[in-house]
């Protein structure tokens, strides 16, 4: 194939085609790509020096190539314990509940051990939440009178909000727990959890992201766990605070805290 020149710098193309099938009217695309069918876009062995274990999927015969990056993370499946007037459903680790109250309660687990939670999306406020693993995201439209995430880590780095209480006030208590090991023929104990990653807000956001409300928090406690890279934005802030549990965590690292 022909290289491709710009204003500024000559670029290779190599290992490019197109679909012929539905390509007819361009004048040679063949400069630039390989004509194939439809039905050899489809198969794998069509696309010569393609990684097709690490960067490209294919359903072969059935699709096109796409980035391994597109396909959907799978989540473990969850226990969820729900105590409320509302609808509740789990979808991939994604918890929705629709039509509850701030009077209801939440319990996620898993049989297996530590679970992980994608997120929990509800439409109104929660008395209670405990999560019984990893809760990497959350957004709630109401008061939470109290978040427990219990053996694992709570929220993700990033540079949106992973925790949104749109509400008055919240509590957040993470707490790291033991987790049995063996190492050769000893059995041990390890302090798995207890970590808050990411940006928190207590608030409100219109439909441009702006903040248009806060509210307060009353605690964003750890126990066992560090406080790390992120940022918790409210109206106010009563306690935030990281303790040590068998020689780990109880440190605040890069994680600031913004009121108005």
């Amino acid at each position: 194939m022909d290289n491709l020149y710009t204003n500024e710098e000559t670029i290779v193309i190599k290992d490019c085609y197109y679909n012929a099938t539905s390509f007819k009217k361009f004048k040679k695309p063949e400069k630039y790509a390989l004509p194939k069918t439809e039905e050899e876009l489809k198969q794998q062995a069509t696309f010569e020096n393609w990684d097709f274990e690490n960067v490209w999927a294919i359903d072969e015969g059935n699709g096109f190539p796409y980035l391994r990056s597109e396909i959907p993370e799978e989540y473990p499946e969850l226990n969820v314990n729900y105590k409320g007037q509302g609808e509740c459903t789990v979808d991939n680790g994604v918890i929705t509940i629709a039509g509850g109250s701030d009077k209801d309660t939440l319990s996620v687990f898993s049989e297996n051990g530590k679970c992980r939670v994608k997120r929990i999306v509800a439409d109104n406020g929660l008395k209670k939440i405990k999560v019984a693993g990893d809760l990497e995201g959350l957004q709630v439209a109401g008061e939470v009178g109290a978040l427990f995430v219990n053996g694992g880590d709570l929220g993700k780095e990033g540079n949106d909000f992973a925790l949104i209480f749109d509400a008055d006030q919240a509590t957040i208590k993470v707490k790291a727990a033991k987790a049995k090991t063996k190492i050769g023929s000893k059995a041990g104990e390890m302090i798995t959890g207890g970590n808050v990653k990411g940006n928190i807000l207590c608030g409100t956001r219109d439909e441009t992201g702006k903040i248009t409300t806060l509210g307060t928090v009353k605690k964003l406690v750890t126990l066992g766990g560090n406080i790390e890279n992120g940022k918790l934005v409210a109206g106010k802030v009563n306690q935030v605070s990281a303790k040590p549990k068998g020689g780990k965590g109880g440190q605040i690292i890069d994680f600031k805290t913004e009121t108005n």
